[in-house]
């Protein structure tokens, strides 16, 4: 999520190196309830360093009691600088970014980066309302993204400082980004208990994937959360054309 790592630096080259996502999207990804990444090495960490008792990413705390790193807005954004199928679709000028938004992306404490030329970059982003079905979904919406949007069009690499996705705060500040949703109906749990006693449990789902019926993100996240400090806020990070 950092725009590193074997897929973003073509280790064994672009089709084997995503061969493990392609196989989920082909045979999951519709079916499959995506949860909020979270790692067991952060469970201590987290709370050590003030960030809430809880193994969330940096760049995706949703925690709303962390001191710091946390999700106050509900919106996630991914910018794309490169691309290892076709040429990238521009939908965006990056303007500036403050790095010490991100220090965990760019290991800096602090600084600036503003962006003068036109560059290609592509952004898409998510938002959700807490309570509602786009907050149980969340996680789909992250996966369709981020590592769908890498795995189907080939977008990799994140704009220089900051990361390619996170909750929007730690992300640069751009003109627009596209928007995208996951929505779910029919889920359903199951648990079964074998004859020794061991619980098991499985679910399923039918996602449907779109494109938040025309709207950009900002639109979007104005739609999502009227009358809040939210729909004012979102102004700071994707700013309009010519701005």
């Amino acid at each position: 999520m950092d725009g590193g790592g074997a897929v973003a630096d073509g280790e064994f080259g672009f089709e084997m190196d995503t061969a493990r996502l392609k196989r989920f999207i082909d045979n999951s990804m519709d079916d499959s309830l995506i949860s909020w990444p979270e790692y067991e090495q952060k469970e201590d960490y987290n709370p050590a360093n003030g960030y809430g008792d809880n193994g969330y990413m940096t760049n995706f705390n949703i925690d709303r009691d962390a001191e710091k790193g946390s999700c106050q807005m509900n919106t996630v954004m991914c910018c794309f600088i490169e691309s290892a199928k076709d040429a990238l679709v521009d939908n965006t000028d990056v303007c500036r970014h403050d790095l010490s938004s991100s220090p965990h992306s760019n290991h800096v404490n602090s600084g600036w980066s503003v962006f003068t030329d036109d560059d290609p970059a592509h952004c898409v982003g998510f938002t959700w309302e807490d309570g509602a079905a786009s907050d149980m979904y969340k996680g789909n919406a992250l996966f369709y993204a981020s590592m769908y949007q890498t795995v189907s069009k080939g977008y990799t690499g994140n704009v220089p400082g900051a990361p390619m996705c996170a909750c929007v705060e730690q992300m640069p500040v751009v003109t627009e980004a596209a928007c995208v949703t996951a929505t779910g109906t029919a889920l359903s749990y199951q648990l079964i208990v074998d004859e020794t006693g061991s619980v098991s449990a499985t679910h399923s789902v039918d996602m449907i994937y779109g494109d938040c019926g025309g709207n950009d993100l900002k639109a979007q996240v104005k739609a999502v959360h009227p009358d809040t400090v939210i729909a004012t806020d979102i102004d700071e990070y994707l700013v309009g054309a010519n701005n």
